[in-house]
This record gives C-alpha cells, sequence and structure tokens, in this order.
C-alpha cells in the first residue's frame, strides 16, 4: 500500500488510458489506487447531448440511440487486495456474474464495501457495462455481503452470484425446467443432459409456455437489443431449438405439454401450464412426460443420466452394477442425494454429494465426494466429510473431522480427530486434537499439528492472517507518509522562524499579514495537521492489529489439546512438524529407527516428546 493525499479527476471517458497517464503523472501505481466515482454522466454519442439521470428510468430501455458515459473521479490510496474478483458476463452481455474466488477476503470494518463497491465500480467500466446507478451497486455489495458472509473472514472455496441483469428476454415457446435452473444457478454449471432431478412436496417443477414472450432492451453494455425481431429471425433446428447460446437447456424438449404422471400435479393457467411434486423422490422427464420415482435404483449411473438437487430432498439413491469390468458411476457423473449406496467402481471425474454415503467398491483418483457420513473400501479420490471410514486409502485424500482409516500409503488425511492403523510411506497426515498411529510399517511419512486441520479454525485463522498483512502494511504506508511530511515541514521551518517576529506582531497590533505570508504559514499548519492525523490513524491502527494478534494467540493456543499416541515403534525418515503463525515459528522432529514415543504440546507452544 502507498498512503497519498486525496486527488480527483473530471470527464474521465477512456477509463484506462486516461487514469494510467494521470497516475505515471503523479507518479502513482495504477493498482494502489481506489476509484469512487463521485459522479457519472451520460451522454447521446449522435450530438454529445448530456442525458438527465431520469434518463435510466424512463427512455433507457425504450429508445435505440447510442449512448456513451464520462465519470468524475475521486482517487484515493487503496487498502484491500481485490485481486481475487471477477466478473463472468454471458452471451450478448445480457447478465454479469460475479466470481469470488478461493482466499478472498471480506472484512468487517468501515471502509471495505465502500471500497469494494468502487473497485466493482470500476472493473464494469473498464469492460464497457452502463453504469445505471452506482447506489445499486452498493446496495448489491451490501447484500451479497450481510446474506452470504459473517465478516472478518476468508473463502475458502469460489462463490459466485448474479450481479446485473438486463431487460431484455425471452421467455421461449415450450417446456422450462425450473429444476435445472436452480440447479445451473447454484452450481454455476451448464445443464446436463437428461439429467434427474430430487424434489419434496411443493417444489416447482416447470412449466410449458405455449407461446414465446420477448421483451426487448438494452444489454449492460448499452446497446438495444430487439428480442422480438431476433426472435422472429433467429434460425431453428430441427428440434426447435434456436441458435441463442443463452437459451441451451438439457432438458427434454416438449412440443407440446407433458402429461403430469404419478407424483405430479399439472395446472393449467391460460397460456401457461405449471408442473408441481405432489410427493417427495426423483422427477423422470421422459418422452411420454413427467413422473416421481421414490428411490432411485440403479445398475448404473452415467452422466447423461446424473441425479441432481436431492441432498436435502429426502432422495435415497442405490446403485449396484453386476458387470465388475464397468463402473456403477460412469464418468463425469453427478449424484446429489441425502442417502448413496454404491456396489461397484466409482469413475473419473465423478461428484458425488450425500448426507450418508456407502460405496462398496473403489473411487477413481479424480472422483471428488462430499457426505456428512461416509465408509469406503478403496480411496484414491478427494473426500470432504465430517466423518470418514475408509479400509485402504491409496493416494487418495480425506478432510474432514473424524476419520479412521485401516491402511494409509501415499495419502493426505487432515482431519481434528485421525486414527490410522497401518501408517505406510508416503503419507501427509495434518491434526488438530488427536491422531493415534496403531502401527508404523512405512517412512518418508509428514505427520503435522496444524490448527489449519479444523476447517472453521482454519477460515478464522486465515482471515486474522490476511487482516493482519493488510494492518501492518497500512500503518507502515503512513509511517512513510509521515516521513515525507515531515521532510516538507523540516525544509520549511527556517522560513517560519524568519516570519514569527512578523506574525507576533500582527497578533499584538491587530493588522493583517501579506497573502504570500499567510499562503506559507497555512501551508504549514496543514502539514503538521495531517502529520498528527496519520499518527493518531497509525496508532488506532497499531491497537486494532494488536487485537487482532490476541484472536490468532488464542486460535493457536487451542492446539495445545493436540496429541499423536502410537502403539508401535517409528520407523526412520518420519518427520512430525508444528507451525505457528502468531509468532512464526516451525519445529520438527525426525525419529529413530525402532525408538518408541508419543508427542504432545508443551506450556511454552513447542512440541514434546514423551517416552513410552
Amino acid at each position: 500500500m502507498t498512503f497519498f493525499a486525496k486527488k480527483k479527476l473530471k470527464g474521465v471517458r477512456d477509463w484506462v488510458r486516461e487514469i494510467t497517464q494521470f497516475c505515471a503523472d503523479s507518479e502513482l501505481s495504477f493498482n494502489d489506487c481506489n476509484f469512487h466515482v463521485t459522479q457519472a454522466h451520460t451522454m447521446l454519442k449522435k450530438d454529445d447531448k448530456v442525458l438527465a439521470p431520469t434518463f435510466f428510468k424512463e427512455t433507457y430501455n425504450q429508445t435505440s440511440d447510442e449512448i456513451y458515459q464520462t465519470f468524475d473521479i475521486e482517487i484515493t490510496p487503496k487498502e484491500y487486495d481485490f485481486s481475487k474478483l471477477n466478473f463472468a458476463f454471458s452471451y450478448r452481455h445480457l447478465e454479469a456474474v460475479l466470481i469470488l474466488k478461493e482466499g478472498f477476503f471480506v472484512d468487517d470494518r468501515e471502509q471495505y464495501k465502500a471500497q469494494l463497491a468502487d473497485y466493482i465500480t470500476a472493473f464494469l467500466i473498464q469492460k464497457d457495462i452502463i453504469i445505471t446507478s452506482v447506489e445499486q451497486i452498493k446496495m448489491r455489495v451490501d447484500k451479497i455481503i450481510s446474506e452470504n458472509f459473517t465478516p472478518p473472514c476468508t473463502i475458502m472455496e469460489e462463490k459466485r452470484f448474479i450481479f446485473l441483469r438486463s431487460k431484455a428476454d425471452i421467455k421461449k415457446q415450450g417446456f422450462t425446467n425450473l429444476l435445472e435452473e436452480k440447479w445451473c444457478r447454484e452450481n454455476y454449471k451448464s445443464p446436463m443432459p437428461n439429467a434427474l432431478y430430487a424434489v419434496a412436496e411443493g417444489d416447482p417443477i416447470g412449466f410449458f409456455l405455449k407461446d414465446s414472450i420477448p421483451t426487448s432492451g438494452r444489454n449492460l453494455q448499452g446497446e438495444f437489443i430487439d428480442m422480438k425481431n431476433l426472435h422472429l429471425n433467429t434460425p431453428k433446428h430441427e428440434d426447435g431449438k434456436g441458435d441463442s447460446k443463452e437459451f441451451e437447456s438439457g432438458t427434454f424438449r416438449y412440443k407440446a405439454p407433458p402429461e403430469a404422471g404419478n407424483g405430479i400435479r399439472k395446472v393449467e393457467e391460460g397460456q401457461v401450464v405449471k408442473y408441481e411434486a405432489d410427493g417427495h423422490g426423483i422427477v423422470e422427464f421422459a418422452e411420454t412426460g413427467l413422473r416421481l420415482i421414490d428411490i432411485g435404483t440403479f445398475q448404473q449411473v452415467g452422466r447423461t443420466n446424473s441425479i441432481l438437487g436431492g441432498v436435502e430432498k429426502m432422495a435415497e439413491v442405490d446403485i449396484d452394477c453386476p458387470d465388475k469390468t464397468k463402473d456403477a458411476v460412469q464418468n463425469g457423473a453427478i449424484i446429489e442425494a441425502e442417502v448413496v449406496n454404491i456396489k461397484g467402481t466409482v469413475g473419473e471425474k465423478v461428484i458425488i454429494k450425500a448426507k450418508k454415503l456407502t460405496i462398496n467398491g473403489q473411487t477413481h483418483q479424480s472422483a471428488v465426494m462430499y457426505a456428512d457420513e461416509a465408509s469406503i473400501n478403496i480411496h484414491k479420490g478427494i473426500l470432504y466429510a465430517k466423518e470418514a471410514d475408509i479400509d485402504k486409502l491409496e493416494s487418495g485424500k480425506v478432510y474432514g473431522g473424524s476419520i479412521n482409516v485401516l491402511d494409509a500409503q501415499g495419502a493426505k488425511i487432515v482431519g481434528d480427530s485421525i486414527v490410522v492403523s497401518n501408517l505406510h510411506s508416503n503419507t501427509h497426515i495434518k491434526f488438530c486434537e488427536k491422531l493415534h498411529l496403531k502401527a508404523i510399517n512405512g517412512n518418508e511419512n509428514q505427520i503435522s499439528f496444524d490448527i489449519f486441520a479444523n476447517f472453521e479454525n482454519r477460515e478464522k485463522l486465515s482471515s486474522i492472517i490476511h487482516l493482519d498483512s493488510l494492518l501492518k502494511d497500512d500503518i507502515n504506508a503512513r509511517v512513510a507518509f509521515c516521513r515525507a511530511l515531515a521532510d516538507k515541514t523540516q525544509k520549511l521551518k527556517p522560513i517560519i522562524d524568519n516570519l514569527k517576529p512578523v506574525i507576533d506582531r500582527s497578533k499584538k497590533e491587530g493588522f493583517e499579514l501579506d497573502a504570500e505570508t499567510k499562503k506559507t504559514l497555512g501551508f504549514y499548519v496543514l502539514l503538521l495537521r495531517q502529520i498528527k492525523e496519520q499518527k493518531d490513524m497509525a496508532t488506532q491502527l497499531q491497537k486494532l492489529r494488536t487485537e487482532n494478534t490476541q484472536k490468532g494467540k488464542a486460535i493457536e493456543k487451542m492446539l495445545g489439546i493436540a496429541k499423536l499416541t502410537t502403539e508401535s515403534s517409528w520407523k526412520d525418515s518420519n518427520q512430525i512438524i508444528l507451525t505457528r503463525h502468531f509468532p512464526p515459528a516451525t519445529n520438527k522432529i525426525f525419529p529413530q529407527d525402532s525408538e518408541m514415543f508419543e508427542v504432545a504440546i508443551n506450556d511454552d507452544g513447542t512440541m514434546e516428546k514423551i517416552g513410552q
């Protein structure tokens, strides 16, 4: 961070070129600056006429006149790193999706939301998005944070939010699968062809529109799109599907309202036919219509019949593949159900989400599974579970709370409480409460006491470390700025000393100082005031940093309960590691061959060997 006094720039049209030049002239780094739009001016391209602010409410979506914008901005120091923020724009720029990547930091200090809104506004301007309301952007930022995060926090997995959506739209004739739309929106994935979806009673399934409803308007870049004309002139394929990338779907395409089978309610309301669930289960979209399956029983599940959205819908899926030469769950399939029972192999790039997961077979190394409770025979993929029970962990990864593994080879295990019956070689284990090793039969293993092994602690401590770095940079920047101001006061002090008799006489005799003397004296007083303000702010920030550090120490202190116990002697070339962050420190123990001991954390925060 570089600290500097506020600067102003008016009438910016070519954002990147003009601001880059301004920063170069002012000896500032573009990436160190926060750009706050104080006013946006919207003009007609044909005659540069300035449009009234009411333009966006009254005529923006009705007229096809081309427009452009210029911006008045204030430039101040940027305190936060927003590099893990990005946007994805839909085809024709009808929708903008905000992407927050893993590691993105959300703070609770007052200036955070303002700087985030400024950064987003500047990002959108650089992408030629028309800014219809800066206040609406601020409100959207505030809503996303308040509904999805509890600051201060660090995002541990990528999240996406629909941020802007244009008025231009086409609700096409035919069937709209609301289950599919909801799943794609929540998972930010394209539709899965011929997928099955889980529902609870009363859930809306979809609707059939007898006629298309096009709504014309502007896209996010201000270009007018005549959706009615577009719809009429879009080439159609044999299946009736148009070329528009906006409306691709994986659902079976019905030419007439589909029939409602068992467990489906069908209601006709004029030009719209609505469908909803009359029970819980899995909806199957077939050529003849829709029907509800109570429990999904399959011999195989492939990508084209994935089962989606069922973790909270009481859906149960049983898969028993009699042909052992084939995968029970095939390449790229997704299964989401409350209970999943699989007899057979889980194939490449499979994703499974469940509350209770049982796999009587083997998982591929690229398969990813999420569960509250998981039981797996042979695991080579990636598993996230609150409780995990694995017979053979071969090059697989397990992240969770309570983890029990019979045999571990070339694996990674991260959890609160871990039991490994047979530890072979090349396995990395991180734990924060308890690790019990029954038999150590290999070497080149790395065992870490790590507070980050607990997901909640990892999120909290990551935020504390992130904030500590921000505060440190902020304090250093302000101190450097004070030094620069102090150098200026030192240069002015001899001049002020020479003017002091004149100033004293002015006060005594009541005459007014000349303009040049008043300007010099005012500048000197301003420098002294700025130095005091920055020193006071640096002191406040240092106090905040101290409080933040104490929070970090308190979390790391929780690692004091952690203990490594064994029922076996150690092999040579294994490592036991303790890493601390407040203050930064690393301790290591290298067990010698046949030595037998356990390890705990002593009062001074270092590892202690306990003989047996």
